[in-house]
């Protein structure tokens, strides 16, 4: 295949999938006030245990991270490895901005659960009422 080619189906792919892309934000955002539409808001509050569950065990796997960074961290220093430590020291600060947005997903998540889903776990608003 030769370049110019390659180059303008990768350009159309590019184009188709942006498209798609806005049409499906666009659909999500049909509630306007966040939710994303009672589909969403089903599909999140039926498995907001399964989704808080793997939120913290990501934060769970990235403080151990950042633990066991920390100690190669040490002991890079007391070998006096200056570069090991400069590429630890950006790979921690990584992690830690990493565990700073999933706990605010988690923080938000939680607060969107508590106004868009009863305590059983049941949107408020129902894709039935919503369509009738």
């Amino acid at each position: 295949m030769n370049r110019t080619l390659r180059n303008s189906l990768i350009g159309g792919l590019t184009a188709l999938t942006l498209a798609g892309s806005v049409g499906i934000g666009s659909a999500a955002a049909e509630d306007g006030d966040g939710s994303g539409g009672p589909r969403r808001a089903a599909a999140i509050c039926n498995n907001l245990d399964e989704i808080t569950s793997w939120l913290n065990a990501r934060i769970a796997e990235v403080q151990h991270r950042i633990g066991y960074f920390t100690d190669m961290k040490a002991r890079a220093e007391a070998a006096g490895r200056t570069q090991i430590v400069e590429r630890l020291d950006k790979a921690i600060a990584r992690l830690t901005d990493l565990l700073g947005r999933l706990q605010s997903r988690l923080a938000r998540l939680e607060e969107w659960a508590a106004t868009h889903c009863d305590p059983s776990g049941a949107p408020t608003t129902t894709v039935a009422s919503v369509e009738a």
